[in-house]
């Protein structure tokens, strides 16, 4: 018989500010990651990256994928603030399964704060998402964009002051859900074309949402957004409509509180 595997430590540790902390070590807790560009080329399903508070001038790119019996975490400590910046992205997740990003402040990135593309089973929870993009440059960028991703959840946010959609369903996206969020104030700045959340892709859910104060509508569903629920959301003080659905069919809009938007059509009652 041979030896037995190794047992995988279920939890990897990231704080740039410990006089102890090492990217040749093994990211445990008495001697922990420096960064989180050692931490995500490290961890593997089942374990659970803890980040304790800083700022962190990278981006987090996941390398491996979770399972459905052994999902793959990054999360902020409890009660810390990991700020993630300065970079293309704060968190990219791309061809990847059961994967979840919790609880960090990720702002001023030069593209998209957190993207997910080609995913499947991904949970974006609890972070604040600010200040993507650069519209005095002409890069303007969304907060959360989820593309080509099936099954997953966006879900306890905050997004706010990103100079395009704060909350983006695109193409290929499906049975996904964007539940308790709160956007507001997204906005590109020299063109009403801002949304809160805005969905283009088929069969998602939008519930319980809050969104006030962005440039253009508070929930959008354009063209491709078929079969989309807009369910008891709260949307008030938006740029344009507070619900617009335009083109896609099959849309079921229940019991949405909608006030004091710009413009009254368009589901916007």
């Amino acid at each position: 018989v041979g030896p037995a595997a190794a047992a995988v430590d279920p939890y990897l540790y990231v704080d740039k500010q410990s006089d102890v902390c090492s990217d040749n070590g093994l990211g445990a807790s008495t001697r922990p990651f420096c960064t989180l560009t050692k931490a995500a080329g490290t961890a593997k399903a089942g374990q659970t990256v803890l980040v304790s508070g800083g700022t962190y001038l990278e981006q987090l790119t996941t390398k491996y994928a979770g399972t459905a019996g052994a999902p793959l975490v990054f999360a902020a400590q409890p009660g810390q603030t990991v700020t993630i910046t300065g970079g293309q992205y704060g968190v990219y997740v791309g061809y990847k399964s059961y994967v979840t990003i919790r609880s960090f402040n990720v702002t001023g990135t030069t593209d998209i704060g957190i993207y997910i593309k080609a995913s499947d089973h991904i949970t974006v929870d609890g972070n604040h998402v600010s200040y993507a993009g650069s519209p005095s440059d002409g890069a303007t960028a969304r907060g959360i964009s989820m593309t080509s991703t099936a099954d997953s959840v966006i879900s306890a946010n905050l997004v706010d002051h990103n100079s395009d959609s704060g909350i983006y369903l695109g193409s290929a996206s499906t049975r996904d859900l964007v539940l308790r969020n709160r956007t507001t104030a997204n906005a590109r700045g020299y063109t009403r074309a801002a949304p809160g959340i805005d969905i283009r892709s088929v069969g998602n859910a939008v519930i319980a949402n809050t969104s006030w104060s962005n440039e253009d509508s508070g929930v959008q569903i354009r063209t491709g957004g078929d079969n989309s629920l807009v369910a008891d959301n709260v949307l008030w003080n938006n740029g344009d409509h507070g619900i617009d659905v335009l083109q896609p069919p099959g849309c079921q809009i229940i019991g949405n509180s909608v006030l004091h938007n710009a413009t009254t059509c368009n589901h916007d009652q």
